[in-house]
């Protein structure tokens, strides 16, 4: 019976998700398959500094970006930005070494500040403390109505009475 509330409140408040990820997507014409891929952080507005991949490739840096490839797409995934928080790029590095530009995010070194971040700490002390006065009430109502239903039945006995003038004879 515990253990239900228990997982709930595992489940809502995102203790079993042990690191923040960020990922972008990055998609592409399939001609472009065998070009090195590029994933770096936004220098200025032309600009970016970073690791140029081929499609073999899975992790880049020291285990903190994993690669996924498909066709027409390839997906970063930070676990741990090696360059600091801000603009990432990930795009198609041609043979000049200029970058098409595919796509391009803002990347957090943590969680940004959300509602849920902090209404999930609020709601999880509310979720057993919500269960027990659950309890508590169906508990009591339940007991209510059986000491009700006692009592009904003990108010109405038949009883067999006579009157004074009866015993008389009269």
């Amino acid at each position: 019976m515990i253990l239900v509330p228990l997982a709930w409140m595992l489940a809502l408040t995102g203790l079993c998700q042990s690191m923040f990820t960020q990922r972008l997507t990055c998609s592409h014409d399939s001609i472009y398959g065998g070009v090195r891929k590029v994933w770096c952080k936004q220098d200025s507005d032309l600009c970016c500094t970073g690791f140029a991949f081929g499609d073999a490739m899975r992790a880049l840096g020291s285990e903190g970006l994993h690669v996924e490839h498909d066709a027409g797409s390839f997906t970063v995934t930070v676990r741990q930005l090696p360059q600091g928080e801000g603009v990432y790029w990930c795009g198609l590095l041609q043979r000049n070494n200029t970058i098409i530009k595919l796509a391009e995010k803002y990347f957090y070194e943590s969680p940004p500040l959300d509602v849920w971040g902090i209404l999930r700490w609020i709601l999880m002390p509310l979720l057993p403390l919500v269960t027990i006065i659950m309890y508590c009430y169906t508990s009591r109502k339940v007991n209510k109505q059986r000491n009700k239903e006692k009592v009904e039945a003990d108010a109405f006995e038949d009883i067999c009475m006579t009157s004074p003038q009866a015993a008389d004879g009269q």
